[in-house]
């Protein structure tokens, strides 16, 4: 039997396959409503990667005082920022799936967009799913659209929740 898809209140049928879905997330509200179609749609027998993309400001290289680089600097700060927004995103993530949904979690720095089209090739997901929010026009020009790379340049289907 080939693979279905529906509206949005019908699981997918597979032919009983288990996919391999990556979903990408911020502590956004549109990031648990994200997880919670994938897994609305994708059901309790597929995997689940949760990926939250810390998007690193760029760099600056020069000195500062004694010799310390606000390279250097930026790397140490990805660090500790990188903790705190992965423990924000994964607790929101956690709240809206269920607690026997295979979830793994993972947490990168650089482009968002970029960054998950990797991890969907390296880890040769099925689907990507993402969250969209209503952007301001001057938000649309001046920040690139994390779905529009992801629809542009996704190796796989994506599949973005509004």
């Amino acid at each position: 039997m080939e693979p279905k898809t529906t509206h949005a209140d019908t699981e997918i049928n597979t032919g009983g396959n288990s996919l391999h879905v990556l979903v990408g997330v911020d502590d956004s509200t549109e990031s648990r409503d994200a997880m919670a179609a994938a897994y609305e749609l994708f059901g309790g027998d597929s995997r689940y990667t949760i990926i939250t993309v810390h998007q690193s400001p760029p760099l600056v290289v020069g000195m500062m005082g004694a010799g310390t680089t606000v390279a250097g600097m930026h790397h140490r700060l990805d660090e500790s920022i990188l903790e705190h927004v992965a423990e924000s995103a994964v607790s929101g993530i956690r709240d809206v799936a269920p607690d026997d949904a295979d979830l793994t979690f993972r947490t990168e720095v650089g482009h968002a967009g970029s960054a998950i089209c990797e991890i969907a090739t390296e880890e040769q997901a099925d689907v990507i799913v993402i969250g969209s929010r209503d952007r301001g026009f001057l938000d649309r020009v001046f920040t690139p659209s994390v779905a529009k790379h992801l629809v542009d340049h996704a190796p796989c289907p994506v599949l973005v929740v509004r």
